[in-house]
């Protein structure tokens, strides 16, 4: 047995997890539409009247772009997992488009964080631990992924071009 093909075991391994983690983002974030959308037809039959003013400070700004992103990160996470699972040098599309979400989603919480004003709004923006984590792992089987599959995708594109 050589390195690689534990490597590509073990990666098959941990895409059966993705695809299921995959699986769960996507639901997650297709219930969390479903409430939004609920939500937003619940208030609009039980607006106040022009007369009733609302304090602005109680209005919940809408997760519905958070919801999207979430729901992409996940169908990418389990294209990526089934992409892994299949040991196909084509993962590496999948993979590096999922790399590339979690480094938007990186650069655009440091910005979040820096726009905040207070620190309870520092601390509200910043990335969590399990975002951090999920970004870190992302890039390790990337780079196993290119090392593994990367000359055998090289070779792929250019029979297709």
């Amino acid at each position: 047995m050589t390195l690689e093909y534990f490597l590509t075991w073990a990666l098959r391994i941990l895409g059966v997890l993705w695809m299921f983690g995959g699986f769960i983002v996507v639901r997650e974030a297709r219930m969390s539409l479903f409430a939004g959308d609920a939500i937003t037809k619940i208030e609009a039959m039980t607006a106040p009247s022009d007369d009733d003013k609302t304090d602005p400070l109680t209005e919940v700004p809408s997760d519905r772009p958070r919801d999207l992103w979430l729901l992409a990160g996940g169908l990418l996470t389990f294209i990526s997992g089934a992409g892994l699972v299949a040991a196909s040098p084509v993962v590496m599309i999948p993979m590096t488009a999922l790399l590339l979400h979690q480094f938007v989603y990186a650069w655009r919480q440091h910005r979040r964080v820096a726009a905040a004003v207070s620190v309870a709004g520092r601390s509200a923006e910043a990335m969590t631990r399990t975002a951090r984590n999920g970004a870190i792992t992302a890039v390790i089987v990337w780079m196993v992924a290119a090392g593994i599959f990367g000359p055998r995708f090289w070779l792929w594109m250019q029979h297709w071009l």
